[in-house]
């Protein structure tokens, strides 16, 4: 009894299993036995038509459990138990249930998707052709970047040997060296020095990110060198040849870069004509001193550089720094004093006495000199002792003393000798007889 209940139930956990694993197979179901024409109704299944009228069972296979609608709900019995299957379910089991008791759903095939056509880009912009289109600059209000009156006409997209793309990508103006130029509106500085065709130049950036690009100048003002804010018509140069434009007159050469077209770098340049016609000019400013940032290396850039800058120095000169004024002093306030300060002489009374004119007093001459050059003697032969300890700061200053009394002695010697020899020559000359004739009166 023990084994057949064991085999039965077996057999039992053989059917669930079997039944599980029915429900979540997709395909591969064999054909019922009923089916007298599978290979008919497989070729039907595969058509649109067939497919419109009936489902078979091989679409059927084609489809998950969860795909499908049952339409009723069927128990199989199996070993005394009654296990709820449904239609599907039993037709893979046993094959008895009707084929039309099970709905597919009907899957939608998704639409092709269609590249997109990209857009053409314009030959114009990406041939590094001078361009035609002038947009409109935000940035503003703007001014002229020169000033006085200038001279300039449209050279924007001429001939270029020496240029990047081989065309002029901006306008010349030309003034005399010197000419303030300035900022043509609010925005930064940057990129100031000295480039091989441009010269000495730099780059000014409005506040709506369009650049404008300034060359050939001689020098700059200390403004232009700090890389900072600048606003519209501050002074940040003069103008002048460097660069390129060495051996043709002084000009500026300006550009206008728009932000909208600075992905296209160096070739994105536009006309600056227009701009410059509808802009304001300055007359009169006040130009700052002339500087320069350090001159290049080479022999040839150099010069032009330094021929410029001492050009642009004779029409602005460089004023003197003034000294700060030094607070004057208080007014010393001398001491009450009973008796008048006592004043050394510096040499003998006797030795600037006036020497009597005549032939008796050269004894006095002599005695004098003599006594100087014992004074002297005695002076340069006297000597301290040698110590081996640290000299007093007393005896350092006692020395120093002795020593300009020894000069200022000097001095007055030499000066005395040469009062005296001019005492000689005028008593010789007075002792001199007159030798020229008296003239004679003669009625």
């Amino acid at each position: 009894m023990n084994l057949l209940a064991n085999r039965r139930f077996a057999q039992g956990a053989v059917l669930v299993v079997a039944a599980v694993a029915a429900g979540r197979a997709d395909a591969g179901l064999p054909p019922a036995a009923d089916d007298s024409q599978p290979a008919a109704r497989a070729t039907a299944a595969a058509t649109p038509a067939a497919g419109a009228a009936g489902s078979t069972r091989a679409e059927a296979g084609l489809h998950d459990e969860t795909n499908l609608v049952p339409a009723t709900v069927t128990t199989a019995v199996t070993h005394r138990r009654a296990v709820p299957t449904s239609p599907g379910l039993s037709a893979r089991l046993f094959g008895r249930a009707p084929v039309d008791a099970v709905v597919p759903t009907t899957v939608m095939p998704r639409p092709a998707v269609q590249p997109k056509k990209k857009k053409k880009p314009n030959s114009q912009l990406t041939s590094g052709e001078p361009l035609k289109v002038t947009p409109p600059l935000a940035g503003g209000p703007y001014v002229f970047p020169v000033t006085g009156d200038p001279i300039f006409g449209d050279t924007y997209g001429a001939a270029r040997s020496d240029v990047p793309g081989g065309w002029h990508h901006g306008d010349d103006i030309f003034a005399p060296v010197g000419t303030p130029v300035v900022a043509v509106a609010d925005g930064t500085i940057n990129r100031a020095g000295w480039e091989e065709v441009g010269g000495w130049r730099l780059w000014v950036r409005d506040r709506d990110g369009d650049e404008f690009y300034y060359a050939h100048f001689s020098g700059y003002a200390p403004l232009a060198l700090l890389d900072g804010r600048v606003k519209k018509g501050e002074v940040i140069g003069f103008v002048g040849n460097t660069g390129d434009a060495f051996t043709t007159l002084p000009h500026l050469h300006f550009e206008v870069h728009p932000r909208s077209l600075l992905r296209l770098q160096y070739n994105g340049a536009v006309d600056p004509t227009r701009y410059l016609d509808s802009w304001p000019r300055l007359r009169h400013v006040a130009a700052p001193p002339a500087v320069h940032p350090p001159f290049p290396a080479a022999e040839e850039p150099r010069y032009e550089a330094v021929t410029n800058f001492r050009e642009l120095l004779r029409v602005h000169p460089v004023r003197p720094r003034a000294k700060p004024a030094r607070p004057a002093p208080p007014p010393r306030v001398a001491a009450p004093t009973t008796s008048p300060p006592l004043q050394l002489p510096l040499v003998h009374p006797v030795e600037l006495a006036p020497a009597p004119v005549g032939r008796s007093s050269s004894w006095r001459w002599a005695a004098t000199d003599a006594i100087a050059a014992v004074a002297v003697l005695g002076l340069m032969m006297w000597r301290r002792p040698v110590t081996l300890h640290r000299r007093d700061p007393a005896e350092a200053r006692l020395d120093a003393a002795l020593a300009a009394a020894r000069a200022e002695l000097d001095a007055n010697l030499a000066t005395l000798r040469a009062v005296r020899r001019a005492a000689e020559r005028s008593r010789r000359a007075s002792d001199r007889p007159i030798r020229r004739r008296l003239p004679v009166r003669t009625r």
